[in-house]
């Protein structure tokens, strides 16, 4: 996201920023959902889907202006902004917008109401709501539950001045959560607690991108217990982008190798042992944005203490770097855990576009990736008649996704999007719940699409588990559980570089038999020296989207379906 330069260039504010202060209480609430946004800046927020409107609270510490706005990701240019006020004990507010990183123009329809203000010893609390749609098609933006770019500012002063740059911001939120907050889960008497700590691991300054594998046994049980609840608390934010938990179902081989860590990705010799890629399960997650607690649906867990399931985990830290100094994380995670059961186990299942070369985005474009899971793969492992309860989501990609959303077929008709976020953000990564009861039935279809802007890239950009390379993926919470755990597909290297001429022939393991210049040679060697222009984007946007691809389902004992050639079955 481009920084804000100006609520930016709103105001005055030649005072620095006044000292942080504590998090405040609402001062009308209750509120759903509640973000700190700066050391003096808070915001409270409830969208109401029955009246289709949002009210917001915000607390800023200062006796002047308090902005707020919602914007384009390019700073102050196109942003939908309110700017409010207590003067003499009276509120003020104005419903304005940008069209310049500069002074905001006041709008001529004014949709903001003001309900509540306040100035006390520390604080101007505002409080104002309107409709996630005004109709004002001009000036103001459409609250919807894709991820939104927020700016916010205040000043010294009730006069709209530049604020100066200290107090101001951007970050992204979900303002509109695709449910009703969840209710409290209900943790009986005699649940359990167990912390999983990374130890001290150093993520080197030299390496901005950096995986680390670590494994952790489970607490011992001697019969079913269930997972109701997790917490995850990372150390070094600003630095961790995300830490998963894999769940691992062969029993492990040497005990010793229990609470060791290793660069992940690597062999035998350098670092990771090969028995810990079997660890494929999703089975818990945090990323950057993502709430600290995680609460099971009340009718069901995530089973632990039977030789079916999960036998230790295998936490899979991403750091992104930039920091220039080495960093020492130690992340944690906690669970829950309980032997009074649920009705049903938790599962989990991701939807991806396979990780590696046969991703291709070229360079300086804006593109489309998809993936599919058949209807042959659900019908293969769903075995419940009535399906699949599906509670909630993670969509994931890294610097050039854009857009992310999933397709829902049924008998050759898209019933609905199983998952989308048009304003998808690497910085803003969290679970989403769904509205409503949401079932996946045997022989639906999964078709995922990422959306890509590479306009900044010289150079094609591959698939690859790297921050500057490209994951597509949907992971999902469910149940009852079944036994595929992921399923991913992608176009076939012969298919793809048919892009190049009729006279290109490359082997299944993607060695180039023709021509003869690239013989021996990986076939992505030729996408990343090829000549890119607008004919030979828009015949591999084609391909990628519309030719066959190749299917993985994976179950949780690692055994893999034979590649299944799966076609798109989609609407628009």
């Amino acid at each position: 996201m481009a920084s804000m330069l100006t609520l930016s260039c709103l105001i005055l504010s030649v005072v620095a920023a006044a000292a942080a202060v504590s998090f405040p209480q609402p001062r009308w609430g209750p509120y759903s959902y509640k973000r700190q946004l700066s050391d003096n800046y808070f915001l409270f927020w409830t969208p109401n889907r029955q009246s289709n409107e949002i009210t917001i609270e915000i607390q800023a510490a200062t006796k002047g202006f308090v902005g707020f706005g919602l914007g384009t990701g390019s700073g102050m240019i196109g942003a939908d902004i309110v700017v409010g006020w207590v003067k003499n004990g009276k509120g003020f507010l104005q419903d304005m917008h940008a069209v310049v990183n500069g002074m905001p123009l006041l709008d001529s329809q004014q949709d903001w109401k003001l309900l509540n203000s306040e100035e006390n010893a520390v604080f101007t609390v505002l409080r104002y709501s309107r409709a996630f749609d005004t109709g004002d098609c001009k000036d103001d933006r459409v609250i919807t539950a894709d991820t939104m770019d927020i700016i916010w500012s205040f000043g010294a002063t009730d006069e709209l001045q530049y604020h100066g740059t200290t107090n101001r911001g951007q970050t992204s939120l979900q303002l509109l959560d695709n449910s009703e907050p969840a209710q409290p889960n209900i943790i009986p008497p005699d649940t359990k607690t167990f912390e999983f700590r990374i130890p001290n691991v150093t993520i080197p300054a030299e390496k901005q991108t950096f995986y680390w594998c670590h494994v952790f046994a489970l607490p011992q049980v001697t019969s079913k217990h269930h997972i109701i609840r997790y917490s995850q608390i990372p150390d070094v934010t600003g630095v961790l982008h995300h830490m998963i938990a894999f769940g691992c179902y062969n029993p492990i081989s040497n005990p010793a190798l229990y609470n060791t860590g290793y660069e992940c990705f690597t062999t035998m010799t350098s670092g990771m042992p090969p028995e810990f890629y079997s660890c494929r399960e999703f089975t818990m997650a945090w990323a950057v944005g993502g709430e600290e607690f995680v609460n099971m649906p009340k009718e069901a867990g995530i089973s632990l203490g039977t030789s079916d399931d999960i036998q230790y985990l295998l936490f899979q830290m991403h750091y992104n770097n930039l920091q220039g100094r080495d960093v020492v994380d130690q992340s944690r995670l906690t669970i829950w855990y309980t032997p009074t059961l649920r009705k049903y186990d938790v599962g989990t299942l991701s939807i991806s576009h396979d990780v590696g070369p046969m991703k291709i985005i070229p360079p300086q474009s804006l593109f489309t990736s998809s993936a599919v899971c058949p209807g042959d793969c659900m019908k293969q492992y769903i075995t419940e008649p009535g399906g699949l309860h599906v509670f909630n989501y993670l969509l994931h990609s890294h610097l050039l996704g854009r857009q992310i959303r999933v397709r829902r077929i049924r008998n050759g008709t898209q019933i609905d999007w199983f998952g989308k976020d048009e304003s998808y953000d690497f910085n803003y990564q969290r679970s989403r719940l769904f509205s409503s009861e949401t079932m996946l039935l045997p022989g639906d279809t999964l078709v995922i699409e990422c959306g890509w802007d590479s306009k900044d890239r010289a150079t094609v950009t591959f698939g690859g588990l790297g921050t500057y390379s490209e994951m597509c993926v949907a992971y999902y919470n469910y149940y009852p559980r079944m036994k595929m755990v992921f399923c991913s597909s992608s176009v076939p290297p012969q298919l793809q570089a048919g892009i190049f001429g009729a006279g290109v022939q490359i082997a299944d393991n993607g060695t180039v038999l023709s021509p003869s210049n690239f013989r021996g040679r990986h076939y992505a060697e030729m996408f990343y020296l090829a000549l890119w222009n607008a004919d030979l984007i828009s015949r591999l946007q084609t391909v990628q989207t519309t030719q066959p691809h190749l299917v993985n389902c994976v179950t949780y004992k690692s055994s893999i379906f034979a590649p299944v050639r799966a076609s798109f079955d989609r609407c628009d």
